[in-house]
């Protein structure tokens, strides 16, 4: 639960639709309805527009977020812990927009 912690320090709330909640049984961080960022075992898993997931990965700044093995999803990618969690910070600010701007989509 620290990382989580260390999360929620990091993403300060940028919005009043900022709130806590559980995804995939773990604790994460909505915008509204979607969720942005959630802690999965020693990582960060967060949903981000595509390209900015092809070049994390391409950079190797991230990989496929699969949870409990399922299929990598297009626009969901993990970051794994470094001591300092700002060097992700560009990511979870880009993953905190992307949800609130897909609030009204499915």
């Amino acid at each position: 639960m620290a990382l989580y912690a260390e999360l929620t320090v990091l993403c300060p709330k940028q919005s009043a639709s900022i709130r806590q909640g559980k995804m995939f049984g773990c604790p994460a961080l909505y915008v509204g309805r979607k969720m942005a960022l959630c802690v999965y075992e020693d990582s960060i898993g967060m949903r981000v527009p595509e390209d900015v997931a092809m070049r994390a990965k391409a950079s190797n700044r991230a990989v496929f977020f699969t949870p409990y093995g399922k299929k990598p999803m297009r626009e969901w990618i993990a970051v794994g812990t470094p001591e300092d969690l700002s060097e992700f910070h560009d990511l979870f600010e880009t993953a905190l927009h992307f949800a609130e701007a897909n609030n009204g989509a499915n």
